[in-house]
């Protein structure tokens, strides 16, 4: 229904036409960049081995947890005693909810 913020390519030598689209249309692209892939076309380049699935899994778990983090916001400003304290997101046995 809308555009994404972002787009994450494992191989962006293989995805070219999905990183032609996301420019043409104004999303940030960020992708592992091998090295028979050209780093240029993507805006946040990350050069790594794009064919070894340890590698691949472990980019997207830091992908994921950095996308959790992102989306964590405050929820309400509480006034006490001349200080203002921020109040977030509920955590469950150290992660956010």
């Amino acid at each position: 229904e809308s555009i994404p913020d972002i787009l994450i390519v494992i191989d962006t030598k293989k995805e070219n036409s999905a990183i032609r689209e996301a420019k043409a249309t104004g999303v940030t692209t960020v992708g592992l960049t091998d090295s028979n892939a050209d780093p240029t076309v993507i805006d946040y380049p990350i050069p790594m081995n794009d064919d070894a699935k340890k590698a691949i899994d472990y980019a997207l778990e830091l992908f994921a947890a950095a996308i959790i983090e992102g989306r964590k916001k405050p929820v309400r400003m509480v006034k006490a005693k001349k200080e203002t304290k921020l109040v977030t997101n509920k955590t469950i046995k150290g992660k956010a909810k």
